[in-house]
């Protein structure tokens, strides 16, 4: 198990958010787990995907070829489990959780939408505006939210 030790980067008087989506996984899934374990930010949007092993490319024998093997799964600072494993139910734990009251599910065109600008970041074919779905009042209830943690 690793510990980060010495102070913040970031003030705790600064008020953070996470965004999170069904496709949040990896390094982004665990910096939110680790946010939100620490009350450290308001988590907003959907359950994240649950990726929480650690797989390690093993060459084999005179280099024909390879194997990438799990050896390792990431917990929660709290404890909890972040991966989804195949037989996971939804009401298993695993991944990240918005907070109560933070929930927001994309619709389907706001999916289709999210993808969209996705590819198009990832082909680097042009620039988008990615859409969140969220409400500006959703978001003044997430800083609102914040201001009384932080008090």
């Amino acid at each position: 198990m690793y510990k980060l030790s010495g102070s913040p980067k970031l003030p705790p008087r600064v008020a953070v958010v996470c965004l999170v989506n069904g496709e949040t996984r990896k390094g982004s899934e665990l910096v939110a787990a680790c946010l939100q374990d620490h009350q450290r930010a308001v988590v907003i949007g959907e359950r994240t995907f649950g990726q929480g092993i650690v797989r390690r490319i093993f060459q084999l024998k005179d280099g024909v070829g390879a194997m990438k093997l799990p050896v390792a799964t990431y917990f929660r600072p709290n404890g909890k489990p972040m991966n989804r494993f195949p037989d996971s139910q939804d009401s298993d734990d695993w991944g990240v959780s918005p907070d109560a009251g933070f929930e927001v599910a994309l619709t389907d065109d706001e999916l289709k939408d999210y993808e969209k600008d996705r590819a198009s970041r990832d082909a680097l074919t042009g620039e988008a505006t990615p859409k969140t779905g969220l409400q500006d009042s959703q978001l003044e209830k997430a800083l609102e939210f914040l201001r009384e943690r932080l008090k």
